[in-house]
């Protein structure tokens, strides 16, 4: 009787190198609240929290703040004018207020960590419908 074939092996070998090489990446760092996103200056990281304030400037770029609002927040999430139009003011606006994880490269500006967010993907909404209606159950 055997107990693993060698396919098996050779890809739970493989599994744990990918792993443990993963971990082992510089700068990668896990999900911290806005008030620790601070220390990881340079480094790539998710922030996780409620947005306090979203602001779109005249010139077009939007500041989504989270741990209070601007300027005694703690951090942003920084749109670009170009691409507010792609990801759509109604969008920005309505995260106000919902608790929200940013991921991206961390850098300090004027003292306040921030993350450049130019992907729709760099923001999850945590908190879906479905888990609200579990909530309220």
């Amino acid at each position: 009787m055997r107990l693993t074939s060698r396919g098996s092996l050779a890809f739970s070998t493989f599994a744990m190198v990918l792993c443990l090489w993963l971990a082992s990446l510089p700068g990668v760092v896990q999900a911290v609240t806005p008030e620790e996103a601070l220390q990881l200056d340079g480094k790539n990281g998710t922030i996780e929290g409620i947005v306090s304030d979203v602001n779109i400037t005249e010139r077009g770029h939007a500041f989504i703040n989270m741990g209070g609002v601007y300027p005694s927040h703690t951090f942003t999430a920084y749109v670009p004018a170009v691409i507010v139009p792609i990801l759509g003011k109604e969008y920005l606006e309505s995260l106000r207020g919902k608790d929200i994880a940013v991921t991206g490269k961390i850098k300090i500006y004027k003292g306040k960590p921030e993350i450049v967010y130019n992907k729709k993907d760099q923001v999850v909404v945590k908190g879906g419908e479905s888990e609200k209606k579990e909530a309220a159950k």
